[in-house]
């Protein structure tokens, strides 16, 4: 039960810090693009090369499933109703802010 209350706090904490920044924690006026599986479908068949240069933007929403976090990057897993894919989040681009 003590895990639970202490579980409880973390999130809490983390909602006032969302909130002491402005953000919404429960914002509803988010817009997808697309789903998962079509973003994985676009470029499976891509090597390294070829999805470096694609500058097709997608939107999407889901679950972070997993997250390896290296510094100044960052693999996330994120899963939506139609399937995972890997996002590769780099600090440089998104800025401090962002990528915190």
């Amino acid at each position: 039960m003590e895990e639970l209350n202490e579980l409880l706090k973390q999130r809490r904490a983390k909602l006032d810090d969302l909130r002491g920044q402005g953000i919404n924690p429960y914002a509803n006026d988010f817009s997808t693009t697309h789903v998962a599986a079509e973003v994985h479908a676009a470029h499976a068949e891509h090597g390294k090369e070829a999805l470096e240069s694609v500058d097709t933007e997608y939107v999407v929403a889901g679950r972070i499933m997993a997250m390896r976090d290296f510094g100044k990057a960052a693999f996330v897993q994120l899963q939506d109703r139609s399937g995972r894919i890997q996002v590769y989040v780099a600090k440089q681009q998104l800025g401090e802010e962002d990528f915190s």
